[in-house]
């Protein structure tokens, strides 16, 4: 699969217009942290990173695999993550960003494109989360 990702320069403008005075693991530690205190109270979001919800997921279970799940989509990782995961998680920001103000909050279904401009319908689903949605629908 050849999906292209957002402009690596814009994503670096981004991570170097809010990134503080933290280093690149300082900053996807605190970004990966504070998306776990947001699953926790909606698991649903997590469909809303896209195909970024691999790499979140990834660095998820090195912070926090309790209340999770323990897998993650090893190739969707590699096709999403940047070269370091400061760079990945700003992606996967503005990714959700966008899918939040087009109204896919909690969509399952992204289109995404290759470098050729064919569109590729992506689904994504994690069966731990989807477990564990299911699991809070009955609390």
């Amino acid at each position: 699969m050849n999906i292209k990702k957002p402009d690596v320069t814009l994503i670096a403008k981004f991570l170097e217009d809010n990134r503080g005075d933290t280093n690149n693991a300082e900053f996807a530690k605190r970004y990966v942290t504070g998306v776990i205190a947001s699953l926790k109270v909606n698991k649903k979001l997590y469909r809303s990173f896209g195909g970024f919800w691999w790499p979140l997921k990834r660095m998820i279970l090195t912070i926090n695999s309790n209340n999770f799940g323990e897998q993650y989509d090893t190739e969707l990782n590699e096709l999403f993550s940047y070269s370091n995961d400061a760079l990945t998680v700003c992606a996967a920001f503005l990714t959700q960003q966008t899918n939040i103000e087009q109204g896919y909050l909690y969509s399952n279904q992204h289109r995404y494109y290759t470098a050729g401009q064919e569109p590729i319908d992506l689904t994504i689903e994690d069966g731990e989360m989807e477990g564990r949605i299911f699991a809070d629908s009955f609390v």
